[in-house]
């Protein structure tokens, strides 16, 4: 395979990379790791997500076998709201917590928007306090989203590292 030995190559380097580092340092990365972890997981955005999620499980979990199937794609994208900001949390590249921000909006926007399928389709078999509590909850995200970007905004500009070469972010330089 054309990656399988830069692939290979990666992992080895890595490999021998933790095996130079002193029980201390691998004791330090590790504790890093875990209070870097429990920030994110304790971030109300991450708890949000993780909310939504819930509500729309219990939602689709409410219609008959055949409806559920349909509603499908607000699952999907409930399921990507918390992986997208873990993989934007804590990292220090801001085109890339961008493009998981972006990633999170859609599917935060299909989400709004979704919510007016489970009234016309399914003939009222959704409870219509569990779609105003979705777009209440939702409100709620993007509120708390529009928090976080204001921490994504103000990340220390690298220009060199913040270069999107599809042209689609663009930071200003000031």
């Amino acid at each position: 395979m054309f990656f399988e030995d830069d692939e290979n190559d990666f992992a080895r380097g890595f490999n021998e990379w933790w095996a130079n580092l002193s029980d201390e340092e691998k004791a330090e990365m590790d504790r890093e790791e875990k209070e870097n972890r429990n920030k994110m997981t304790n971030h109300p955005l991450y708890k949000k997500s993780h909310e939504i999620l819930q509500i729309v499980e219990a939602i689709i979990e409410s219609l008959p076998e055949e409806e559920q199937r349909m509603h499908s794609p607000m699952l999907e994208s409930a399921m990507m709201l918390a992986p997208k900001f873990a993989g934007a949390y804590n990292c220090d590249m801001w085109i890339l917590v961008m493009q998981n921000a972006a990633i999170m909006r859609y599917h935060a926007e299909y989400l709004t928007t979704g919510t007016n399928g489970f009234e016309l389709f399914g003939d009222g078999a959704v409870d219509k306090r569990y779609v105003k509590l979705l777009r209440t909850e939702m409100k709620n995200f993007r509120k708390l989203f529009t928090e976080w970007m204001g921490e994504v905004h103000a990340l220390p500009k690298d220009f060199e590292m913040d270069q999107d070469d599809w042209g689609v972010f663009v930071r200003p330089k000031s």
